[in-house]
């Protein structure tokens, strides 16, 4: 197994998938593979040592009925795992830097906050909501401004409120993005981004991300649709 093959297979599957799949498993059974198709050659591609089927114990079953025409069982399951987890770990890369969130307590959810707006208007009676704090983060080093996930994130609750709003289903006020800038974040400091506008560090520089952008352009349609006493004329 290439693991840079896999690694773009894995980066395929992310971005056809992800907004619908949120656990992800790289290999099933990588043990199988290795072992009765490297080292006993009972499972395709079926290589294995002379004589190696000779002695299966509780694995017998899965003994084939001719020796392996080709194969090294001392040597071959060991790089096949080893490949395996090369394959695993370049999957898991790829993911952290282009798909998960900075913080790992954080999750891209847009039904949460629709969920959350139904459940106060039913308990509380349908107050003024002012969503003070709604963000998702990056990872720290950032590779490039082009920000889509968090584009996709602030979109879709965006629509989600919008929705809400139109159908007097919640009684949602004023809506706030964290955060304006990159900042210390209290246990991770330094380590992720939540600013829709990026600070450079060293030198202190500041640079206009896409998503800040995007609010320019889009954010303003949603003020006019979902808080028109904000939006002078």
């Amino acid at each position: 197994m290439d693991r840079n093959h896999f690694r773009d297979y894995a980066d395929l599957c992310f971005a056809m998938f992800g907004d619908r799949v949120k656990h992800w498993i790289t290999v099933n059974e990588p043990w199988s593979y290795s072992v009765f198709g490297y080292a006993y050659g009972s499972f395709p591609p079926n290589r294995c040592s002379g004589g190696a089927n000779s002695s299966f114990g509780r694995f017998a079953r899965f003994a084939r009925n001719q020796e392996c025409d080709a194969g090294d069982s001392g040597v071959e399951p060991y790089s096949v795992s080893h490949n395996l987890l090369l394959s695993h770990a370049a999957a898991v890369q790829i993911y952290r830097q282009k798909y998960q969130t900075g913080s790992d307590w954080l999750y891209i959810y847009p039904e949460g906050i629709r969920d959350t707006l139904l459940y106060t208007k039913k308990a509380y009676g349908n107050p003024a909501v002012y969503v003070t704090e709604n963000g998702v983060s990056r990872q720290n080093p950032v590779e490039n401004l082009t920000d889509t996930l968090r584009m996709y994130y602030h979109q879709q609750h965006l629509l989600m409120l919008q929705n809400l709003t139109r159908n007097d289903a919640s009684n949602v006020k004023g809506y706030f993005i964290w955060s304006l800038l990159d900042n210390f974040e209290w246990l991770d400091g330094y380590s992720v981004r939540f600013g829709i506008m990026y600070i450079d560090y060293d030198p202190l520089l500041l640079h206009c991300e896409l998503l800040s952008v995007w609010d320019r352009l889009r954010f303003r349609q949603f003020q006019l649709c979902l808080f028109p006493e904000f939006v002078s004329s």
